[in-house]
């Protein structure tokens, strides 16, 4: 079986004749050794990433799938692994909620997760601030972290918010509609709503949310 750094290798060994370029044919026999070691410890802060999406990545980041490139280091594998990513993430959140009761997650990883969660804030209300139209927060973007935060932060006051008239609401929509409407579903619903009219609030007064995450 591959281990990481031999998949690493083939991938930079091949890149020639995969996309054209020969960083490593340039390369000395330390500075190759470098980057490997470098990239190693780089894509092991991820424990989604096996061996099989690894060679995944750097397969279809080599073929110019996640952008043109000039050089494989770790900004550029950063930005192929977030490409995957961005590709597979519904899966790849459902395998980090399973395990991650079970499994310890590196500082790194733990610092990666934030920033793109971050990043993806900024993006969702930027892109509500420009079109007027007011989106919630999907799934997979964590909506309870984010009406916690602001709440936390002083922005976002549940108590203006009546949850039991949402719900009631949210129920009335779901039953019409033959769908489940258990506690857990009508919650989150109600918190959709709530997020929506909050954003809509702080967009008309000028409340900048992306300085207080």
């Amino acid at each position: 079986m591959k281990n990481r750094k031999k998949i690493i290798i083939e991938a930079l060994l091949n890149l020639e004749f995969v996309s054209g370029l020969k960083q490593i044919r340039e390369y000395s026999k330390d500075d190759m050794e470098r980057l490997v070691d470098g990239l190693d410890r780089f894509v092991g802060t991820f424990n989604w990433l096996n061996n099989q999406r690894l060679e995944t990545i750097l397969t279809k980041g080599m073929r110019g799938e996640y952008g043109q490139f000039y050089h494989i280091n770790e900004m550029t594998v950063s930005g192929w692994v977030k490409g995957y990513f961005e590709s597979n993430k519904q899966q790849i959140i459902k395998e980090i909620a399973y395990t991650q009761e079970e499994t310890e997650i590196s500082d790194e990883e733990k610092h990666y997760w934030i920033q793109m969660g971050k990043e993806r804030f900024k993006e969702l209300f930027n892109k509500c601030k420009e079109t007027g139209f007011i989106m919630g927060l999907g799934v997979d973007e964590f909506p309870p972290y984010w009406i916690d935060k602001m709440a936390k932060s002083g922005v976002l006051r549940l108590d203006d918010y009546n949850m039991d008239s949402y719900k009631d609401k949210a129920k009335k929509v779901l039953r019409l509609a033959g769908l489940d409407y258990s506690d857990t579903v009508l919650q989150a619903k109600a918190n959709d709503i709530i997020w929506k009219e909050f954003i809509k609030d702080c967009i008309d007064n000028e409340i900048d949310l992306t300085k207080l995450i």
